[in-house]
This record gives structure tokens, C-alpha cells and sequence, in this order.
């Protein structure tokens, strides 16, 4: 899913208003539905045709849709018990890689040093993409993998 995003990155160089809750999911329902969302978010990025450097800044724009889609729907799952502690790590590590994505799509636009902005980028994501993977992997959702 992220990885066909942050690969093509490297390469060239990112609730509701409702009035009722979503009831509690049990492991086994949280591993299916965010399975569910993250395959669908990996089919939509991968979608994404790679491009040159000139357009690195909208070819992140259009990941970074794809992923912060992918990150509403998983923040409106509610998960139980221990899972529910690290369903939220691993939310809050993707979304401090979509922050950096986000950076870098910004200095990219602005004219930034693409060899410089990737470096950057990589080393920004490292943590936060480390700290994500364990939390899918206890998880046992490995669709989310990045």
C-alpha cells in the first residue's frame, strides 16, 4: 500500500459527526475490516503511475489522498481490550508518516533540492515506519504493513 509510494519517493530522489459510536471490534473483526481498508488503499496507490522528478509534488498529492482516506476509515475503527493500545500506535506512526510525506511534497513544489528532500524524507520516516510495522505485525494485520 505506502510502500509503492515510498518507494517511488526514494526513487526519484508522503471522525465523524455521528451521533452513535461504532461498536467495539473483537481482534478477529479488527483484523478483517482494516485489512479490508488497507488493501483497498495499497490497490489505489499502486494505481498511481510513477513520475519524473518534475512530477514528484503531485504524484505525492495524490498518494497522500490516498493514504489520509486510508486513515480516516481506520481511525473509525474501535477496537478492545490490549489490541485497542496498539491499533492506536499504529495510527498515530502512520500518521506522523503522512506528515513527512506531506512536508516533503510541500518542499518538492516549492522548488526544494529533490536529492535533499528524499534524504530527508527517509530519514524522517525511519521511526515512525519502524515503530508502525511492529504495531501491524502484533496486530496480525499485515495488509497494513507499509
Amino acid at each position: 500500500m505506502r510502500s509503492l509510494l515510498l518507494t517511488g519517493v526514494l526513487v526519484l530522489g508522503l471522525g465523524g459527526c455521528g451521533t452513535t459510536r461504532p461498536k467495539p471490534l473483537s481482534s478477529l473483526q479488527l483484523r478483517a475490516k482494516a485489512g479490508a481498508i488497507c488493501s483497498a488503499a495499497s490497490a489505489a496507490a499502486n494505481a498511481i503511475p510513477a513520475p519524473g522528478w518534475s512530477g514528484a509534488p503531485r504524484f505525492l498529492a495524490r498518494g497522500l489522498a490516498v493514504l489520509r482516506s486510508e486513515l480516516v476509515r481506520l481511525r473509525s475503527l474501535r477496537p478492545t481490550g490490549a489490541a485497542g493500545t496498539t491499533y492506536r500506535v499504529a495510527l498515530s506512526s502512520f500518521s506522523a508518516e503522512l506528515g513527512a510525506l506531506a512536508r516533503a511534497r510541500v518542499l518538492l513544489a516549492r522548488g526544494g533540492d529533490p536529492v535533499l528532500t528524499v534524504q530527508r524524507l527517509a530519514h524522517e520516516l525511519a521511526p515512525p515506519e519502524a515503530t508502525a510495522r511492529r504495531a501491524w505485525e502484533v496486530l496480525g494485520i499485515p495488509t497494513c504493513l507499509a
